[in-house]
């Protein structure tokens, strides 16, 4: 996998931003969900469960999952049709597709509409 993709919530600048980090180069890029809509590639939904359990509880939120794909497309905004991949640990301690735990899962393709991911194509 090349990019790490999640939604950034830490305060400033970068604040409901979606965060892009290129693992190989160590280098991140911040857009803004109203100005773009991303298509990520081959992806695996990432979490760390013990973390988003605590954050569940009602621990501090912090960094505990994101996207991990081969490819990031970035395009103008655009409607998504699709069904919703959802992950809020407040809700649930792990990515909800459908109501159920995916965790883990690889997709072909995710799509963004705004702040929120859309399922595609599942391998």
């Amino acid at each position: 996998m090349s990019y790490k993709v999640r939604f950034n919530l830490g305060n400033g600048s970068n604040y409901m931003k979606w965060k892009i980090e290129n693992l190989d180069t160590k280098k991140s890029r911040y857009l803004d969900p109203n100005e773009v809509s991303l298509t990520l590639v081959n992806c695996t939904l990432h979490n760390n469960r013990n973390r988003s359990e605590e954050i569940f509880l009602g621990a501090h939120k912090s960094v505990c999952s994101w996207v991990l794909c081969e490819k990031v497309l970035i395009d103008a905004p655009r409607e998504v049709s699709g069904e919703q991949v959802r992950y809020n640990p407040r809700v649930a301690p792990h990515w909800s597709h459908n109501g159920e735990d995916v965790d883990g899962k690889e997709y072909t393709e995710l799509k963004t509409n705004g702040k929120n991911l859309y399922y595609a194509k599942q391998c």
